[in-house]
């Protein structure tokens, strides 16, 4: 900083500071004159603001050491025609409003001294009236405010009702569940002293509470032999964890793939031609091998030594222009192997089809607790994943690019390996659009929710479940739902429960807060105890 800048700058400090001192004082003397302390000048010149102001006076020492502080702060303060117009209208407002409601004997000056009684008097009183008068002071306060508050009075009407709708929401919630709990707390003090139950006449034979047992017992019953004649059905397993082809989905309801068109012979020719760009940049270069997949192909180089890969790198623009490719990523080197990956474009792009998945080995030797077809590498090779092992899911991305074919996989590749009684599926969709085919499955825990309130409330259920799976995990002394579910003791095991939710934002602008207090919780939590999100 140049050195005349910052002697002037640490001068107007020293007199910013001097204003500030001389400010207090001049505001510590009003006060006590205003206080009734005779202090010569300053109770001279307090009882000039009194006459002429009234009850306004009060503020000015406050005012002033404001205006102190800010010097101290070495501030400047706004005085633009906004704050001058504002304190205009503070004193013109508040001098007649306090004369209305405090007025002097005989028209005299009164609580707003001779300016409060000037206007309301001898103006507003001859134009509009007393209750003009009030009118127009409330309305030169009001304006006073939003000039020297710098505030809209939109802003604050939305802050004054945002508070006031709190509140009475508050209010209610308290009120209901205190005549919820009171109401309960009476009909336990009913139970508590209704009249034991007559003893049956003699010519009955069995009591009621006798014949209410037996029928639960015949219930209980009729539920085991149902069990037990569903249990002989192969679609529908028993109590013990079914094997895997106990149930069983027909794969002809899919459609059969188209076989594929791409050609190994044009992939080939692409291979010399790329070969050959290497050469005319003096790279000696084989191609070992071409892995041919539904949308890329790869070529696999081996370089002799002494060749860096970074002049290879530096060939992907020329390599797509000789393959009349859009885009190539280069791989140098590929991952555990002694060669360079150069990925294109393939020629026609395949459709991988889900049947074709199905009834792939990889699907069908798979341990994956909840499998998911996620569809074919580079090499060509399928690929399932393991949706237990993320243990969530968050789809994303533009319009198009597939969001709804991955919901649709990942449904499909549970109904097609996992019976009902090991995966319930709960299927949230705000849109009513992708989802609602699924209805009538046996997997669905819940039909399928197309309201955004109810998805809502399903999720905070699922939190009340998941508490509830520790509870039961922490009582055999398990620490995962694997472990509890291989327990011989247990009879009734827990399946893992698998929430698809297409169009999430619809939920969070419904209920955000309960909605993203639960779906935190479960991620956070619900792992253990086989509880997984699709969001």
């Amino acid at each position: 900083m140049n050195p005349d800048k910052k002697t002037a700058r640490k001068r107007s400090q020293r007199l910013k500071d001097i204003k500030g001192i001389a400010l207090a004082a001049a505001a510590a003397l009003l006060l006590t004159g205003l206080l009734n302390v005779n202090i010569g000048v300053s109770r001279a010149v307090t009882v000039f603001l009194s006459s002429a102001i009234g009850y306004i006076s009060y503020l000015v020492p406050f005012f002033l050491m404001w205006w102190a502080l800010n010097q101290f702060m070495h501030k400047d303060l706004p005085f633009k025609h906004t704050f001058v117009w504002g304190f205009i209208s503070l004193l013109a407002g508040g001098t007649v409003f306090l004369h209305l409601i405090f007025p002097g004997p005989e028209k005299t000056a009164g609580g707003g001294g001779e300016l409060g009684h000037f206007i309301s008097d001898v103006v507003l009183d001859y134009t509009l009236g007393r209750p003009g008068a009030y009118i127009i002071s409330i309305a030169l306060i009001a304006a006073a405010a939003v000039l020297l508050a710098d505030v809209s009075i939109r802003r604050v009407s939305v802050a004054v009702f945002g508070s006031m709708k709190t509140f009475f929401l508050m209010l209610y919630s308290t009120v209901k569940s205190f005549f919820i709990s009171a109401v309960s707390r009476v009909k336990s003090y009913k139970k508590k002293s209704a009249p034991a139950p007559k003893p049956a006449k003699a010519e009955r034979k069995k009591t009621p509470w006798v014949k209410k047992k037996e029928k639960d017992s015949k219930k209980k019953e009729e539920k085991k032999q149902l069990r037990s004649v569903e249990s002989k059905k192969p679609e529908v397993p028993d109590s013990t964890p079914p094997e895997k082809s106990e149930y069983r989905v027909p794969v002809s309801l899919l459609k059969d793939p188209k076989p594929s068109s791409s050609s190994s012979e044009e992939e080939t020719e692409r291979g010399i031609r790329l070969i050959d760009v290497l050469k005319t940049f003096e790279i000696e270069a084989e191609i070992a091998a071409i892995e041919i997949g539904p949308s890329i192909t790869r070529y696999e180089i081996e370089i002799p030594p002494g060749i860096k890969l970074s002049k290879i790198r530096n060939l992907a623009s020329n390599i797509a222009m000789a393959l009349k490719a859009k885009t190539v990523r280069m791989l140098t080197p590929i991952p555990g192997k002694s060669a360079v990956g150069v990925e294109v474009p393939a020629i026609e792009q395949e459709i991988v089809y889900m049947k074709s998945m199905l009834l792939s080995e990889r699907y069908k030797t798979t341990k994956a607790a909840i499998p998911y077809c996620i569809g074919k590498s580079v090499s060509g090779e399928n690929v399932v994943a393991d949706l237990a092992s993320m243990p969530h899911l968050l789809l994303a991305g533009a319009t198009g690019s597939g969001k709804s074919v991955a919901i649709h996989t990942i449904i499909n590749s549970i109904l097609f390996k996992l019976s009902p009684e090991e995966v319930r599926l709960f299927l949230i969709d705000p849109k009513r659009v992708e989802l609602p085919v699924y209805r009538g499955i046996p997997h669905l825990a819940e039909d399928v929710i197309c309201e955004s309130r109810k998805g809502a409330e399903i999720l905070g259920s699922l939190a009340v479940e998941m508490d509830s799976r520790y509870d039961r995990l922490a009582e055999k002394n398990v620490s995962d739902i694997e472990s509890y579910n291989r327990l011989d003791s247990i009879e009734n095991r827990m399946p893992r429960l698998v929430v698809v939710i297409d169009e999430l934002a619809d939920l969070m602008v419904l209920a955000r807060d309960k909605v993203e207090r639960s779906i935190v919780r479960l991620a956070q939590m619900s792992r253990a105890v086989g509880i997984h999100l699709v969001l």
